[in-house]
């Protein structure tokens, strides 16, 4: 009687599926980058200096050695903190499993900082760029060594995630009341505040409520919120809910405003996010 064999299925913890930027790159004591948000994984290696990164509701400081994951979705911003020089390097990408649901602070070696300079040097080499974006391979014979280095880059970022968060936030006071009116934000997605009202709800002036956004979050007050009801809004629509629903739930009585607004910050109408029937 033959042996009977079974193939045990693989559910992969890791799997990166599709990349968008991949570069390293040397900043001035003066950098600091606007914030943004996106559909898709970033990771961000801190090489040489000190960096200041928000990381949807908390303030990070990441040393030489230090890096960061933000999920999709995630607002995210980063600057020079000190006097010298900055140096990190950048890979942004799509994965269809990924271990973390929130952003993770890892510490890497040295050589594993130059190894993943390495595998980013590859992978630009075999693309079409348009500066620090990716466009297509640049032809058959280099989906091999793309192929590779993803995988070498999935191995790495498996054995950093694998040790643990490193305890990165900012612990100062002004970090602190950042993290908290955000979260006070969140809570009230289903209103339309004004800056006043944000200011008295959160017990700040307007203008000390203005500078502290502008020092962390690199915008004002109300383009940070509208912009935490648009990705609020991308969330419900993708859930099945129509525009009109969308709408009232974030406290718009005008379909076509909220609609244009919409646009105005994704660069789509609202319709776009629906599911497909």
């Amino acid at each position: 009687m033959k042996d009977s064999y079974i193939l045990c299925r693989l559910e992969p913890v890791l799997r990166i599926t599709s990349l968008c930027t991949a570069f390293s790159v040397v900043y001035g004591a003066d950098f600091a980058y606007d914030g943004e948000a996106h559909d898709f994984y970033e990771a961000v290696f801190v090489l040489q200096g000190e960096a200041g990164i928000v990381a949807g509701d908390e303030v990070l400081c990441l040393h030489a050695g230090q890096m960061v994951i933000h999920p999709p979705m995630e607002f995210h911003r980063i600057w020079n903190a000190a006097d010298t020089s900055l140096k990190f390097l950048v890979l942004s990408f799509g994965a269809d499993a990924f271990p973390i649901n929130e952003h993770r602070v890892c510490a890497f070696t040295a050589k594993q900082g130059e190894d993943m300079k390495d595998e980013i040097e590859v992978i630009r080499r075999h693309f079409t760029m348009n500066g620090s974006r990716l466009l297509e391979p640049r032809g058959a014979e280099s989906l091999s060594p793309i192929q590779t280095a993803v995988n070498n880059i999935e191995n790495l970022l498996l054995t950093l995630l694998g040790r643990g968060d490193v305890s990165d936030i900012d612990d100062t006071r002004s970090a602190r009341r950042y993290s908290d009116v955000v979260a006070l934000m969140r809570r009230n997605l289903d209103r339309r505040l004004n800056v006043d009202e944000l200011a008295t709800m959160a017990k700040m002036s307007r203008s000390a409520l203005q500078k502290m956004f502008c020092r962390y979050a690199g915008m004002g007050v109300i383009k940070f919120y509208t912009q935490l009801q648009v990705m609020r809004a991308q969330n419900l629509l993708e859930a099945g809910m129509s525009v009109k629903e969308v709408a009232l739930a974030l406290g718009f009585d005008d379909q076509n405003y909220f609609s244009r607004l919409f646009r105005r910050f994704t660069g789509e109408p609202p319709s776009a996010f629906r599911p497909r029937k």
